[in-house]
């Protein structure tokens, strides 16, 4: 169910984007669990997504990123956010529209490929020493098979077990509390 008024759309985006810089912030002091507690605030972005719209909730993505780029010591925790917990449900809507199936999971592939090589190149150049670049021309490309693998695995995961879980508990829980 969408809202239709959109200044109850803007103050409902409001308040789940500092919910969801919130759980960012918190996902900084939580050494054990961070993807968990990024996850919630990906939540956050799936509950915009599904009642004010793609621009509101592109636009939530953008203003969590940038607050918890100013507000966060670990840059990693903004990229993940923005590369794949806060966009790809966005992202999501328009590859499931791709009528043939292979082609969609390519395209998702590509999308979850693209994401582990962008914040694996990320680490690596930005904060790798020069035995650790060394390393990485030497064993590089074995490496980031495996890591974009791993990222596969992950995403998929992510994709089909967490978005379907929170779009099955907004429309039987929540969606009614929304009016």
């Amino acid at each position: 169910m969408k809202v239709n008024n959109k200044t109850k759309q803007l103050a409902l985006a409001s308040i789940l984007s500092s919910l969801a810089v919130a759980f960012m912030l918190l996902a900084e002091f939580t050494p054990v669990i961070p993807h968990m507690v990024r996850w919630v605030s990906a939540a956050c972005i799936i509950i915009i997504l599904n009642t004010c719209g793609h621009r509101i909730a592109l636009m939530s993505v953008g203003v969590v990123a940038i607050l918890s780029t100013l507000l966060m010591p670990n840059p990693f925790g903004f990229m993940d956010f923005a590369l794949l917990y806060g966009t790809y449900p966005i992202v999501k809507t328009y590859f499931d529209k791709i009528p043939h199936k292979p082609t969609r999971i390519a395209v998702k592939s590509i999308y979850f490929a693209l994401y582990v090589a962008i914040t694996t190149a990320f680490s690596f150049f930005v904060f790798g020493s020069a035995n650790m670049l060394a390393g990485f021309a030497q064993h590089g490309p074995i490496w980031l098979a495996v890591a974009i693998a791993a990222g596969l695995f992950y995403a998929s995961w992510y994709e089909w077990f967490f978005i379907r879980a929170v779009n099955d508990f907004w429309e039987k829980r929540l969606k009614h509390m929304v009016g």
